[in-house]
């Protein structure tokens, strides 16, 4: 019997054609996602500057805690104020 490993015992060529079709649209969904919200590329880029910048010891402490307590809505629409004055 041959399963035509794809080095995932078990794993046989149509099932490697499906998980790569679920991946391939899980993709698109994502991009998708983050085209119709452009406020999340905001936040990433604003936390991973501070987050640069401070250097904490304990990341998923302070991703916490500035996550629980900045106001990224306020931030982005004074960004997109910003803009629009420009």
């Amino acid at each position: 019997m041959n399963h035509d490993l794809v080095g995932v015992p078990g794993l046989i060529k149509t099932h490697e054609e499906k998980i790569n079709r679920i991946k391939y649209f899980t993709r698109v969904d994502n991009e998708l996602y983050l085209r119709e919200h452009p406020e999340l590329e905001f936040i990433i880029e604003n936390f991973l500057i501070k987050l640069l910048e401070d250097q904490p010891e304990e990341i998923f402490e302070y991703a916490g805690k500035s996550f629980s307590k900045t106001d990224y809505r306020k931030l982005y629409i004074q960004k997109l104020n910003k803009e629009i004055k420009k």
